[in-house]
């Protein structure tokens, strides 16, 4: 039998680290399967950060910026998804975070305007193949397009990284699905699960993570974790070429509340997710649910997991 590689080592210790972190505040989570060697280990992050809106008041981006970079760099993620960010707060976070590269553009002119959902990921671990961002709508490649009745537009970045020591590779895609549009929210699940069968990357390990705005139960979940949801494309309905796992193991689904609106709690369902290809193990997950004497970085809690991809 062959010895481990050090990164797996690393990996484990790193886990461990951040595990107890983790551990250390409010959380609902779990920890999950057991890592074997030759697995490559992914700690992924989802967060919506929430806008730089000046009518937040004490909740103002000003006042949490540092909350938000500071429970970031405790928690550490090899993957980042983040959902919400203006120009603005991409600057802040890569300030405060040197050690990311970030992927992603503003979602209303492809360069700088409006929210993005970037993709920050660790330079030193992996190596950027290629990756861009699709609009969620009915022509993806026109910066700005807003399609299926949905009130804001919506984009998705999507990145192809190489491990640098194992030279493995995976795909990972980050977005916000739409608040209003139940028909939006079904087909931009549709067009990510496609565009990932289309570019061939579902042979490969993938995630697909962001905030949904949507509960376990709804369309768009039942369809990418393939319990059975079918989605209207224009006239045909589908079912989802790609079942992925929800890596949100352990509590009450009545308790994975992950939209806390800047007032805490448990009560209530996820819409944040990390959603991982079929063969992830999942070997922790958790809702974090970090606060500074009861103000929250966010309106949102982000969402951990720890995964291994077995090899082949």
């Amino acid at each position: 039998m062959n010895p481990p590689s050090t990164i797996f080592i690393r990996s484990i210790l790193r886990r461990t680290r951040i595990c107890a972190f983790t551990a250390s505040l409010l959380t609902t989570g779990a920890v999950g399967e057991t890592p074997v060697a030759g697995d490559l280990i992914i700690e992924a992050v989802t967060f919506n950060i929430r806008f730089a809106n000046p009518g937040d008041g004490s909740n103002a981006w000003e006042h949490r910026s540092s909350m938000v970079s500071d429970l970031i760099s405790r928690l550490d993620p090899d993957i980042l998804g983040v959902q919400e960010a203006l120009a603005s707060q991409i600057r802040d976070l890569e300030t405060a975070l040197p050690h990311l590269a970030r992927e992603g553009v503003g979602r209303d002119d492809g360069l700088e305007a409006g929210e993005y959902s970037p993709i920050f990921y660790r330079s030193d671990r992996f190596q950027r193949i290629e990756g861009g961002t699709f609009w969620l709508s009915d022509t993806p490649d026109i910066a700005g397009s807003n399609t299926w009745e949905a009130a804001c537009v919506r984009v998705c970045t999507w990145l192809l990284l190489e491990d640098k020591e194992t030279q493995r590779r995976f795909t990972v895609y980050n977005a916000h699905f739409d608040h209003e549009s139940a028909n939006a929210r079904a087909r931009s699940a549709r067009l990510i699960a496609q565009t990932v069968v289309d570019r061939g990357r579902h042979e490969i390990p993938y995630l697909i993570m962001g905030d949904f705005n949507a509960a376990p139960d709804d369309a768009p979940l039942r369809y990418l974790t393939g319990d059975g949801a079918a989605i209207d494309s224009g006239g045909t309905l589908e079912t989802s070429p790609l079942p992925l796992r929800n890596t949100l193991q352990g509590p009450d689904p009545g308790q994975r509340r992950t939209f806390n609106g800047w007032r805490g709690g448990t009560g209530g369902e996820q819409i944040d997710y990390i959603l991982a290809s079929p063969s992830a193990r999942v070997l922790g997950s958790a809702i974090v649910r970090s606060n500074t004497e009861g103000r929250f970085p966010s309106d949102h809690y982000p969402v951990s997991a720890t995964l291994a991809f077995p090899p082949g």
